[in-house]
């Protein structure tokens, strides 16, 4: 059977559509293939496989980034699109830069198509859209997400790093600059004052003599 396809040309597309409560970004994967494909989805932590299959002459998938979308993309082109050695590992670098970039910028509605063009030749197009605007009903991310820091340690190392800069300032012969000389004087004074003015009323009342 010779399928017609609708664009004309054996393509597979990757879009990004973060979502501000995961940390791994929700991928969907449109494919128009010349064949079926069958083959595995790897975790990208753990290896595990997930089982993949694209319906000649279109299908489409849900991923995300915690998946090795190289090395599926690298499969699709060599089983469905016979791509040269030399091409696959074009893709392969195409997307794990996309993956990346996602990552990091999370930009809603980024894609990378890749095509099998005339006589075979392999086109890698990537969409990067700037200034992408979060849709209003979706609350910011909060701090920290995407970098794999949790709030908590942001501020926790902060901190360490303003008491490090204290250190570095300070000269060998001045006081520790983590210690406030001034607040220690008046705590003092304030205790010597307490101690003064509980001697005068036990003076005072006759327990104790000059």
């Amino acid at each position: 059977m010779v399928w017609i396809l609708e664009s004309g040309v054996p393509n597979v597309r990757l879009v990004a559509h973060p979502d501000p409560h995961m940390v791994e970004v929700p991928l969907e994967l449109d494919a128009e293939l010349p064949r079926e494909f069958e083959g595995s989805a790897l975790l990208a932590s753990t290896g595990l496989p997930r089982k993949i299959r694209l319906k000649a002459q279109r299908d489409q998938i849900k991923l995300s980034t915690a998946y090795r979308a190289d090395q599926l993309l690298a499969d699709i082109v060599r089983v469905a699109m016979q791509a040269t050695p030399r091409d696959i590992e074009r893709v392969q670098a195409a997307a794990r830069a996309f993956v990346r970039a996602v990552r990091e910028r999370r930009q809603d509605g980024a894609s990378l198509r890749i095509e099998s063009g005339e006589r075979g030749r392999i086109e890698i197009i990537e969409s990067m859209p700037q200034g992408s605007a979060r849709p209003r009903s979706q609350p910011p991310p909060p701090p920290g997400e995407g970098t794999g820091i949790r709030p908590a340690e942001t501020g926790l190392e902060q901190r360490f790093a303003d008491m490090e800069a204290k250190l570095a300032r300070a000269k060998p012969d001045s006081p520790s600059p983590l210690i406030d000389p001034e607040g220690y004087k008046r705590y003092v004074a304030a205790k010597e004052r307490d101690f003064r003015n509980e001697l005068t009323k036990q003076q005072n009342a006759g327990v104790l003599k000059r």
